[in-house]
């Protein structure tokens, strides 16, 4: 047991030392891992932080680049297009003020000339003129002077406008030329304007460019320390697949180291289950032992009581001695105490040695109750295993029957609903019957009533007869209903029935009396009109009345059970309107024709 107890205690030191083991090297594993990871995640982390901040570089760089050409392309194109509309513009207002110029010189010219021409045709005309006369007039020398100076100041007055026209013509180009130095001084204006702008271009394209070299300056800058960065996080790549790889082997000797634990460890079990199935053995031969001393301890009692039955005849049988005689009962005295001595002697050892084979039996029964918890902590697995399958399969008989009984619930619901459905059509069946007779019957006793007020107006029609057919006597009444009975007996069998229908009760029959002959008959032929027909008034009122309910009654039967169903109480209602003959138990016939 002691070996057994140091086996133990050494498989879980062993144990816990080799679950030590693996959650040292498992947190140590999860902490390289995570650190490994964590940083691959920054490294990651920042490579992408780098790309995204190359890729938003490039972007920016390509973006101002294509915002730079666009603009010199714009700047470019507004240039010319300035330059071309400025040159355009000037050539054109050049190519105007030239064809201006020209025009107005043509103009001016021709209109020299006509002016010209006039006047030499005037001065051709005048010296024709003055020739004329000077050959009309050749006689006279003054005559010809005056001519002469004539001609000589028609000479000079040529003369004066030729050179007034030379010095308009003169004029007139000194203002034109003025005018073309103007605009010859504005158009160079304009050209230093535009090689100040073209200078100004040249100016920005230069700077444009030496912004370009250095953004490409810069950019190298930034690929050269992006592939530095780049190596650096390659060699921290390396470095740590090269920490990862020493990981792994660390990790691959330590898992054979655990394997080379774990087989000594399962040595050990399988040494310890060994002494196990020993120490059983042992213990089997330990109880079969038991049982052979437990057994012989039953037979020692068994034999004691019987002993101290023996003893207990001997003190009776030498209580008797005793008193039959002293002597015997001295000397038995003695040999009883010898025996009395000598048994509890016995009695001593064999309580000695029952305790002793009590402490053997506890120190058995610890031990096998060590054993029984150890083999019971073993198989607790199994046990636990076989109890969980026990409840499954509880639990899913108990889900079967839950299921049967619910499917019998079901089962029986349905029953009560069809049961209930069926009461339900029975009980409406009922009350449409029910419903039918209460039309049956009130339409009969509309019918009656019709009949009574019909055989009313025939009394007062034949009491009208009478009284204006004999005006000064009064006939006897009571003898003339008889006769009108006797004239018609059916209608005196309707009026008995529908008097004795108002006087057993009906709706009526407690608001006021019959109107009959018989009542009517003391009174007088006025007051006997008078009566009878405020009587019939307000029969024929009641009348309407039943059958307006009797009506509103069928129409309400109709809509609550359908077109179908209601065919007695159509027929009911059919019998007022087709046949005042139909009587009831020809009504009760077709009420049971309709419920069959």
């Amino acid at each position: 047991l002691l070996q057994l107890a140091q086996a133990k205690a050494k498989v879980k030191h062993l144990e816990l030392q080799l679950e030590d083991c693996e959650q040292r090297w498992q947190r140590r594993f999860e902490d390289a891992k995570r650190q490994e990871d964590a940083g691959h995640a920054r490294m990651e982390l920042q490579c992408r932080y780098l790309e995204a901040e190359l890729d938003r570089c490039k972007e920016v760089h390509a973006s101002e680049m294509r915002h730079f050409q666009e603009q010199k392309r714009l700047v470019v194109q507004g240039h010319t297009t300035e330059v071309e509309d400025a040159k355009r513009e000037e050539r054109r207002k050049a190519q105007a003020e030239i064809d201006k110029v020209k025009s107005d010189c043509r103009l001016e010219i021709e209109e020299q000339k006509r002016k010209h021409e006039r006047s030499v045709a005037i001065l051709k005309q005048q010296s024709d003129v003055e020739a004329e006369s000077l050959r009309r007039a050749h006689a006279g020398e003054h005559h010809l002077t005056k001519l002469v100076e004539q001609v000589q100041g028609s000479v000079a007055e040529v003369e004066r406008l030729s050179k007034r026209v030379d010095t308009d013509k003169s004029l007139e180009w000194s203002v034109r030329e003025r005018q073309l130095e103007a605009r010859e001084k504005n158009a160079r204006e304009l050209e230093a304007q535009l090689s100040r702008q073209s200078k100004e271009v040249e100016e920005q394209r230069r700077r444009l460019s030496d912004m370009v070299t250095n953004l490409r300056c810069s950019q190298e800058d930034d690929v050269t320390a992006m592939a530095a960065d780049r190596e650096r996080l390659q060699a921290e790549h390396q470095r740590l697949l090269d920490l990862q790889q020493s990981v792994r082997e660390a990790d691959r000797n330590n898992k054979e180291a655990m394997k080379h634990a774990w087989a000594q460890v399962e040595e050990e079990r399988r040494s310890l289950q060994e002494q196990q199935v020993r120490l059983e053995s042992e213990l089997n031969a330990r109880k079969e032992e038991l049982d052979v001393q437990e057994h012989r301890l039953k037979a020692e009692t068994k034999r004691l009581k019987s002993l101290h039955q023996q003893i207990e005849v001997a003190r009776q049988n030498a209580a008797r001695r005793i008193r039959e005689t002293e002597t015997t009962v001295a000397n038995e005295r003695r040999c009883l105490m010898n025996d009395l001595e000598v048994f509890e002697e016995r009695r001593r050892l064999h309580a000695q040695e029952a305790m002793k084979l009590e402490t053997d039996r506890k120190s058995f029964q610890e031990e096998r109750e060590q054993l029984e918890s150890e083999l019971q902590s073993m198989g607790l697995m199994a046990h636990e295993v076989e109890r969980r399958s026990e409840e499954i399969r509880a639990l899913h008989d108990q889900a079967a029957e839950a299921r049967a009984e619910l499917q019998l619930l079901r089962g029986q619901l349905q029953d009560e609903r069809t049961a209930q459905g069926s009461e339900m059509e029975r009980l409406k069946t009922m009350h449409s019957l029910v419903e039918q007779q209460r039309l049956q019957l009130l339409q009969t006793e509309n019918q009656l009533r019709l009949r009574g007020i019909e055989d009313v107006d025939r009394v007062d029609l034949l009491w009208q007869q009478a009284h204006f057919s004999a005006p000064g006597a009064l006939p006897d009444k009571s003898l003339a209903v008889p006769a009108e009975a006797l004239s018609d007996p059916p209608h005196a069998g309707r009026r008995e029935a529908a008097e004795g229908l108002k006087a057993g009760g009906g709706p009526l029959s407690q608001k006021r009396p019959l109107a009959t002959p018989c009542r009517a008959g003391g009174k007088l032929a006025g007051g006997y009109g008078f009566e009878v027909r405020s009587q019939l008034h307000r029969m024929r009122q009641e009348n309407g009345a039943m059958q307006t309910y009797i009506t509103q009654s069928a129409a309400f039967l109709q809509q609550a059970h359908g077109a179908a169903a209601p065919a007695p109480v159509r027929a009911a209602l059919s019998l007022g309107t087709a046949s005042s003959e139909t009587p009831l138990e020809d009504l009760s016939s077709q009420t049971s024709s309709g419920e069959t």
